[in-house]
């Protein structure tokens, strides 16, 4: 029977202007709808142009790339690829059309098979250079999908009950797993296994590990026809024969078991999705709360990418020539012996003198001798290189590495611990088998030298390898220094007992998780499960004594807890052991949340007129989804305010009783604090009022003493807003460089580049500013005092009403998703004023019985270093008075 095809678009038709320090937010996305099986094409139209000019020829610096952004499963986000340039010096808006299907490259042809149900995809407008512009009219997105005949299901296939395969549960109590025996065999050879049950060591005793392998892979959505026979009751030595029945894995643990299997004995590995009884919730509770165990005490970690994906093959052989040359002592090509210790070959010499590295470290190596050790490469990867095609062969060694590290398997949350605390980790793709150490080596190195003048033609961006790779293990051997990272490719790292392995665990819980938030799960609760090792609250001792039986009560893995439930277990409990509020202010890590608009209009616009509680989980509690950079860009990160002194949270603690945490009851929090004003109007920014670059003192919030104390509000505007483009917080890289230039007259001049690029080329309106309250301005009831409405066109216009005037003469900023209303509170325990939205018990707004949505911080102007709760002590504020607020 034919398929059906259908077209689906999403067409956005606004002047829009892009500029190296905007914001990267997309111009228009299209999701995939629901009834879509396979994707046949992917048709990006622009219409759009340049700045008009160029003082060179050749490309324009002003493009579009294609993103997609996954929120039905725990698989990561795709790479990101160009779509299309701009014409160079072209004054008129022209029109292109893209078309990526299974006749592109390989790169693309990839990344639309991957496509699925759910997926966002998005135009991202990009311009590099301040005086570079990209001018966009109008764009769309149109897709060609089959669909589901009627009727037809995509899990048509019934479903085997796996419980039989398991002959008795683990013993929760001790430190028991399952690991699989998988007999000799060769590659196409049908895979027969069974179980065996063995016991850890626990931590701090003097006894040997017990020998088995890991497998640490990606999980498939559904296995297909993959499987392995199994037969959980066959013991050796006995005189039952083996029964093996269809065991249903996913592909990669199918292809992962036949490439590691042995001709001539049999091998011992412990795998999640087969070795824990996944409908046993108590088990696998149980076995998730000692997979940093299992990971550090198994002999070796068989890291498994894939079979067949000719990218990542090439890529990763690529990286073993790099480290090789960079600090590796294998001779290479005829002279290397690396596949004695199981590691692939190294094709390329070191020895030649043109490609040595010279004593002083791989950051003198010349440009001229990276060029010629990278022409080797080529040349001896040369048809691999041609197959993977879009001309890599001639590109940067960046793009080249790229295609490895956006592997899917690189943005899982549980890899971090199966990876970081391996005593010894391989990573294959295929038939190819590299050091673990290897790949972050390099990842390190790309981020250290990418501005070293050698190293720049051919690292122009660094391949995107999340920031926490680095931050959690920087004692392991892939993650030292390079004194530390010459050893030799098959030298294997210390054990758990040996000096110096210590994982550093330098972060609390909350600092791991908002750094992890870039990483996936298929289950949102294994973002917190999946960290807990990393978080010094539970390696400290100190800590460990005092915190350790309420921590594991509150946020042990436990599935049988509802996400919501998770997650306010766990921002309470940070509020109750921390004693402060600081974790409300990391909301703003969420996409939909930030202090900056990041979605696009369209999408913005709908998002802000609903309830900000559309992630099904209370507003107050942290979610799972978001950016760490965007947290960062808050009042509670950037600066050191004390709006409450030193008060500490005011909580009634609901019961942690795990059999009645359910309820929508226990999903509030109620605080007490202060309310200080209700917002009477948003506007744009009063630049004219409060211009930052000004001087130093203004820009950096220096000068706390002058009149009105106006500094701070410049600096915030200046930190959080960054009209410049100066703080790395508003970018999409995964790490972006740290820019630390903080001279006035380079701010001046950003700012004015910038704001040049939105008004110079096209006609558009003027923008809607809001001055203060001042004896000079005129209300808009013709009385003095009042705020002010009136038009400029001296801000950027990528930026967002963030300024308000308030009851009382108050006025300060406030993110994006704040409306006229809201009302500022201090809570006491807070660093900052808070912004809560009155709703009623259905969670619409307007409600009139105490019951408010966290939007989240804000500043406001002569309150941020408890001048308010002085008032309210010393009684000249009569009307501060204490009161409950029940944030749902």
């Amino acid at each position: 029977m034919p398929s059906i095809i259908k077209e689906h678009i999403s067409t956005c038709t606004e002047l829009h202007q892009v500029q190296d320090h905007c914001p990267e937010r997309p111009y228009v996305e299209l999701m995939i709808p629901r009834d879509a099986r396979n994707i046949v094409s992917v048709t990006f139209t622009t219409v759009s142009r340049d700045q008009g000019w160029a003082d060179d020829g050749g490309f324009s610096y002003s493009w579009f790339d294609g993103i997609v952004q996954r929120r039905t499963s725990g698989h990561t986000d795709l790479p990101v690829y160009t779509i299309c340039g701009n014409r160079t010096a072209n004054p008129e808006f022209f029109k292109q059309e893209t078309c990526w299907d299974y006749q592109s490259g390989t790169r693309k042809r990839l990344w639309v098979e991957a496509l699925q149900a759910g997926d966002i995809i998005g135009i991202l407008p990009r311009a590099m250079y301040p005086a570079r512009v990209n001018i966009l009219r109008e764009a769309s997105i149109k897709i060609q999908y089959e669909t589901y005949e009627e009727g037809e299901n995509k899990n048509t296939a019934p479903k085997e009950d796996k419980k039989g395969f398991y002959e008795r549960p683990v013993k929760t109590n001790s430190y028991e797993i399952r690991v699989l025996v998988v007999e000799p065999g060769s590659y196409d050879d049908p895979i027969h296994c069974r179980f065996d049950y063995i016991t850890l060591i626990e931590d701090g005793s003097n006894g040997s590990p017990p020998e088995f392998d890991a497998l640490s892979y990606c999980w498939n959505v559904s296995p297909g026809d993959s499987y392995i026979l199994l037969d959980p009751n066959f013991h050796t030595g006995g005189d039952v024969p083996w029964i093996g029945r269809k065991f249903d894995v996913g592909q990669n643990v199918e292809t992962g078991l036949r490439r590691l299997r042995q001709k001539d004995k049999a091998i011992r590995i412990w795998i999640d999705a087969i070795c824990i009884n996944q409908k046993d919730l108590e088990e696998r509770a149980q076995q998730v709360s000692i997979m940093g165990m299992i990971y550090s005490q198994a002999t070796t970690v068989h890291i498994w990418l894939g079979e067949g994906n000719v990218l990542v093959d090439v890529a990763l052989r690529v990286v073993h020539e790099l480290f090789n040359f960079a600090y590796g002592s294998c001779p290479g090509a005829e002279s290397c012996h690396c596949a004695d210790d199981g590691i692939s070959k190294h094709g390329v010499s070191t020895q030649d003198a043109e490609v040595k590295r010279p004593p002083e470290g791989v950051r003198s190596i010349s440009n001229t001798a990276i060029t010629n050790f990278w022409g080797l490469i080529k040349r001896n990867y040369s048809s691999q290189l041609s197959e993977i095609g879009d001309d890599w062969w001639t590109g940067e060694i960046s793009a080249m590495v790229g295609g490895l590290y956006q592997h899917p398997w690189f943005t899982r949350v549980w890899v971090l611990q199966e990876a970081i605390l391996a005593r010894r980790a391989f990573i294959h793709s295929g038939a190819e088998v590299i050091l673990f150490k290897e790949v972050i080596s390099m990842s390190n190195l790309f981020l250290e030298i990418r501005s070293t003048p050698g190293w720049w033609a051919h690292i122009k961006w660094r391949p995107a390898l999340a920031p926490i790779w680095g931050r959690l293990g920087k004692s392991t051997p892939a993650l030292t220094e390079e004194s530390e990272s010459q050893v030799s490719p098959g030298a294997e790292t210390k054990g758990p007992g040996d000096a110096g392995s210590e994982i550093k665990r330098p972060f609390g819980i909350l600092d791991v998780f908002i750094d992890g938030l870039v990483m996936r799960a298929t289950d949102p609760r294994d973002k917190l499960f999946a960290l807990l090792p990393f978080a010094y609250e539970l390696s400290n001792q100190k800590e460990k004594d005092e915190h350790r039986l309420e921590l594991a009560r509150l946020i042990r893995p436990n599935y049988t807890k509802p996400t919501a439930a998770v997650f306010a277990d766990f921002t309470r409990w940070w509020i109750q052991t921390h004693k402060s509020l600081a974790i409300f202010s990391y909301i703003h890590a969420d996409p939909a949340r930030s202090w900056r608009r990041m979605r696009n209009q369209r999408q913005s616009t709908e998002s802000a007129s609903d309830s900000l509680n559309q992630s099904q989980h209370p507003t107050w509690t942290i979610g799972a989804d978001g950016r760490a950079s965007w947290a960062s860009a808050t009042l509670e990160s950037q600066f050191s305010f004390r709006a409450t002194g030193t008060t500490t949270p005011r909580l009634s603690l609901q019961s942690i009783d795990e059999e009645s945490n359910n309820g929508p009851q226990y999903l509030t929090l109620k605080l007490e604090g202060l309310q200080v004003t209700t917002i009477t109007k948003i506007g744009h920014f009063p630049i004219e009022t409060f211009f930052p670059y000004g001087s130093e003192d203004a820009m950096n919030g220096d000068d706390e003493t002058g009149p009105g104390r106006r500094q701070n509000i410049r600096a915030v505007f200046h930190k959080i807003i960054d009209p410049c483009g100066m703080q790395p917080f508003w970018t999409l890289e995964a790490d972006p460089i740290e820019n630390l230039r903080t001279d006035v007259s380079a701010a001046r001049s950003f700012y004015s580049d910038h704001l040049r690029t939105h008004w110079a080329y096209c006609p558009r309106d003027n923008l809607t500013a809001l001055a203060p309250p001042s004896e000079d301005n005129k209300g808009e009831d013709g009385g003095t005092g009042g705020p002010k409405l009136y038009q400029t066109h001296k801000l950027p216009t990528c930026l967002d009403p963030c300024f308000f005037v308030a009851t009382g003469g108050h006025y300060g900023l406030c993110p994006w998703t704040a409306r006229e209303g809201d009302i500022v509170v201090l809570l006491y325990g807070g660093n900052v004023p808070y912004l809560l939205r009155p709703v009623d018990e259905e969670g619409h707004s307007g409600g009139t019985k105490d019951l408010f949505e966290l939007v989240g911080e804000c500043y406001v102007q002569g309150i941020m270093n408890g001048e308010f709760l002085d008032k309210k002590n010393d009684g000249s504020d009569q009307q501060a008075v204490t009161r409950t607020f029940t944030l749902v």
